[in-house]
């Protein structure tokens, strides 16, 4: 039973996308070619349905009646009014041998993945902030603030579809919702070779980018790499159709596709400039180009304004949790952000010369793309064919945001494009042309499968390991699949049970929240998991635990205000957890008429006037120059003039080497 409601779920969601799309292309005037059509529908349908979604959550409305009502009367109403073909259509108008290359591996590797989607959901992000906030959403009928999460400012798109799919088949039903995503991206790939007159091309491309071990074991989890790709690759197939056809009305889908993308992953703003450069440089007079600029401008911006909208609500910053500097808040310290970024930009300590490698076969930036991109170098070929230099074009601006994580998932976006000038370069290269595509495609596919890899790579990578359709099929119990393959499953129920509702649990490696109720409050996930971190320190790192003094004397100033000022460029925050003032040896009291302020991180410089010892007011910022050190302080006004002559600044004893000094803003003292 539970197996049949994943698949309901999947299905449901699957077939209202399709719905929704050919409806609103119908209702645009659109006709596509028959090549990619039902391609176009599903990923043009999957905006609108997502965008529902997040319509009923942010009215906190959201319920499985609801939705399965909304979702019966737009199935119907498709049903009417396109009258659609449920007969599968396994023509491609290729050569036999052609077709047979597209469809055995789509078939054999899409078994695999639909397999292990239906199975169990253990991914490490699926479980954590993927699926942990959508079935927050869920038992809360939508959308509430979550300050102690940064992941729940990302834009979720994608994540509205797990939703619906959640709701009828829970959390593996979001991640067959995923596989189903890369299984029609190959019909995106090849509509789109077709239209540069290259289908052979399309059909290898297809193909790499399928069968990639990176991008299967993406899909076949609750992540949303896989599926923000092919939103890309429909957003380019509209593109491209309109610079055939130069109407407005297919730039409106290449337009809402994109602004989609970026509702699904924030990076994916690197293709909306690629689609600006499409129409920039379109063959028109500038009056057109720029009238048609506005259009796709105003249109892809239409799905991220409800996301940054509601993020400037909850988080005072609308691409939370990133640009934490320029949108200053209580919810994420600039200084995580930092540390992140330099993480994720040197990940696993790979150097930039070895991660062509280990991206395509090493496995240590996590999981690998396969060892025939290694023949990458070749796409460049592409570049003497004119109708194929767009796929350059496209790679180019999507590869733009990979240095700030070099991650191979992150990879996975551009995989489709530089597949395409692979295949259209090798196909191209006289007499074997041919023979060498067929052959890296069967290359490709036996060193991709996933029980092959470990005979020719014996590290770890993230992939595809095992096929356990009994656990897809729950004859093997959920609980007892968790009970061999993954302990954070009981530990959670643990604290269902133990934990009272609303409280936090402090945890560095448990990043599960999709099978409990209870919030984890990791290292490095919010201002509030930074303070808890280091708070848990104190007694265990000297350097946090001791308390470094700082007697500042000086001839008595009648001031009604101080600041203490950094003084130099700092590689950490500034911490202080106690400021006392003095008039000689007699102590000012603290009266609460004092108005406590910051340059940074104003929310919490109170904490440097509690009397309360391992509480503090931190910048939450590094100084990154000497310049810039005099405006970040921490500033008391008095009210009224008072006499000072000596401060006492407290702090943990990691801050001793740091410079601070006293100031009085112009016209005290």
């Amino acid at each position: 039973m539970t197996f049949l409601r994943i698949l309901l779920g999947a299905a449901f969601v699957c077939l209202s996308c399709f719905a929704a799309g050919e409806l609103f292309l119908r209702a645009l005037g659109v006709t596509l070619p028959a090549q990619g059509r039902r391609f176009a529908h599903f990923i043009t349908g999957a905006l609108f349905v997502s965008t529902f979604v997040f319509t009923l959550c942010a009215g906190r409305q959201f319920s499985t009646s609801l939705l399965v009502a909304a979702g019966v009367v737009l199935i119907t109403a498709w049903i009417r009014t396109c009258h659609p073909s449920f007969r599968p259509r396994l023509s491609l108008d290729l050569p036999p041998f052609w077709t047979a290359l597209f469809w055995i591996p789509w078939f054999a590797f899409g078994l695999v993945y639909l397999i292990v989607a239906a199975g169990p959901e253990i991914s490490s992000d699926g479980t954590g902030y993927h699926l942990g906030l959508i079935y927050r959403y869920y038992e809360h009928h939508g959308f509430y603030k979550i300050g102690t999460l940064m992941y729940a400012g990302l834009f979720e798109g994608m994540e509205m579809l797990y939703l619906a799919a959640f709701a009828i088949g829970k959390h593996s039903a979001a991640a067959v919702v995923h596989a189903v995503f890369l299984l029609v991206a190959p019909f995106g790939i090849l509509a789109i070779a077709r239209r540069v007159g290259e289908p052979r091309a399309g059909v290898l491309a297809a193909m790499l980018f399928y069968m990639s071990p990176v991008v299967g074991k993406a899909a076949a989890s609750a992540y949303i790499d896989t599926a923000t790709t092919v939103v890309i690759v429909g957003a380019f197939y509209f593109l491209q159709l309109w610079r055939e056809t130069p109407s407005n009305r297919l730039l409106v889908p290449a337009a809402l596709l994109s602004g989609f993308a970026v509702t699904a992953k924030i990076t994916a703003a690197s293709f909306f400039l690629y689609a600006l450069l499409v129409v920039l440089t379109a063959t028109a007079a500038w009056r057109f180009r720029l009238g048609r600029l506005a259009l796709l401008s105003s249109l892809a911006v239409l799905p991220v304004i409800p996301w940054a909208l509601r993020n400037v609500i909850w988080f005072q910053n609308p691409v939370f949790p990133l640009f934490n500097r320029l949108f200053p808040n209580p919810y994420l310290y600039p200084i995580v952000e930092d540390e992140l970024r330099t993480i994720t930009a040197h990940y696993a300590g790979v150097t930039w010369q070895h991660i062509p490698w280990q991206a395509a076969a090493g496995g240590q930036l996590q999981g690998i793309i396969g060892p025939v991109f290694l023949a990458a170098p070749l796409a460049l070929l592409a570049w003497r064919i004119p109708a194929a230099r767009q796929f350059l074009y496209a790679l180019a601006f999507l590869l733009l945001v990979y240095p700030a994580n070099t991650g191979t998932r992150f990879l996975i976006p551009s995989l489709p494009f530089l597949s395409l000038a692979m295949a259209v370069a090798i196909l191209r290269i006289p007499k074997i042309g041919q023979t060498l595509a067929a052959a890296t495609l069967i290359a490709h596919a036996l060193l991709s499968w996933y029980s092959l890899i470990p005979r020719w790579s014996k590290d770890y990578q993230w992939r595809i390991d095992a096929v356990d359709w009994r656990a897809a099929l729950r004859i093997t119990p959920e609980r007892n699949f968790f009970a061999a393959h993954w302990p954070d499953y009981e530990r959670g129920l643990l604290l269902d049970r133990y934990v009272a509702p609303g409280e936090c649990v402090l945890s560095p490696n448990m990043g599960q929240m999709a099978y409990h109720r209870r919030e984890i409050l990791g290292f490095s996930d919010s201002s509030a998991g930074r303070r808890a971190f280091i708070t848990y320190m104190l007694p265990v790192v000297p350097a946090l635990g001791n308390t470094a003094y700082r007697e500042i004397r000086f001839p008595a100033v009648e001031t009604r205000a101080v600041r203490l000022v950094a003084a130099s460029a700092l590689d950490t925050d500034v911490r202080i957890s106690e400021v006392r003032f003095f008039d000689g040896d007699h102590e000012i009291p603290r009266k609460p008429t004092w108005r406590i302020s910051a340059s940074l991180n104003p929310w919490e410089a109170p904490l440097a006037f509690d009397n309360i010892a391992v509480s503090w007011w931190t910048s939450g910022s590094t100084i990154k120059s000497d310049k810039d050190a005099p405006n970040t302080w921490l500033g008391v006004d008095f009210g009224e003039p008072v006499t000072v002559t000596g401060i006492l600044i407290e702090q943990s004893g990691d801050q001793r080497w740091m410079s601070i000094v006293p100031a009085f803003p112009e016209g005290n003292g």
